[in-house]
């Protein structure tokens, strides 16, 4: 019988780390999508990870567990966010996104602070949905450069809906809100949606926008708009 021919060995396999050779913004534009717990986590990869967290160009806070989602209370994830504002680079962000549960009243004023840290760093998407048993009543915005804002569960009074400190808004998201206002004035909106909103007021709410291009009013509870 002929010898048996001796089979070739497979060539080893060489594991490459490709992520690692992309440079900084785009690993941080990569980490900008995680939740701002597993961001932070990134940085026991390796010496090179340690503070890329720090300078993303988003942020999102949400509740973390066993990497599923959910919307933590706000007392639950106080002290975490409180730290994380402090430890950032202080770089602009392209978005913000903030989802909670329950909250009290005490936890209202850090609330409002996030977001205007959020302002404060040139947000240009920003979002704020809560899910608790009270509305939070937003504190003015004032922005040269936010675009969109996306917002439930929150409550808003005139003078917050009066949108001439922030003249690059386009798009305007109002889901389960207090909408406590007589006027929605804006004269760079694009965008308008209101659902699931209501008004406690016996008047209607005029909405004063030029540029309106698309509006969608569904499920309203209260006056009609105009």
């Amino acid at each position: 019988m002929p010898p048996k021919r001796k089979r070739k060995s497979a060539p080893p396999v060489i594991a490459v780390d490709r992520i690692s050779n992309l440079p900084d913004h785009m690993l941080q534009h990569v980490i900008s999508f995680l939740p701002a717990q597993a961001a932070v986590r990134t940085c026991m990869l390796a010496r090179r990870w340690r503070h890329l967290w720090r300078s993303t160009s988003g942020l999102r806070i949400i509740g973390l567990h066993d990497n599923c989602y959910y919307y933590a209370d706000v007392q639950e994830l106080r002290k975490f966010v409180d730290h994380l504002l402090i430890l950032r680079e202080r770089t602009d962000l392209d978005t913000v996104e903030m989802k909670f549960g329950e909250f009290s009243q005490d936890d209202m004023p850090y609330l409002n602070l996030w977001i205007r840290f959020a302002v404060m760093s040139k947000v240009r998407a920003l979002t704020v949905h809560l899910d608790g048993s009270l509305f939070l009543y937003l504190d003015p915005l004032v922005s040269q450069h936010l675009t969109t804002l996306d917002l439930e569960g929150v409550g808003l009074e005139e003078s917050v809906l009066d949108f001439a400190s922030c003249p690059a808004l386009e798009d305007l998201n109002m889901c389960r809100c207090d909408i406590n206002a007589g006027r929605i004035a804006s004269r760079s909106l694009k965008h308008l949606s209101i659902f699931g909103c209501r008004s406690d007021l016996d008047c209607r709410i005029h909405v004063s926008t030029p540029g309106l291009l698309s509006l969608n009013l569904a499920d309203f509870a209260g006056f009609s708009f105009e």
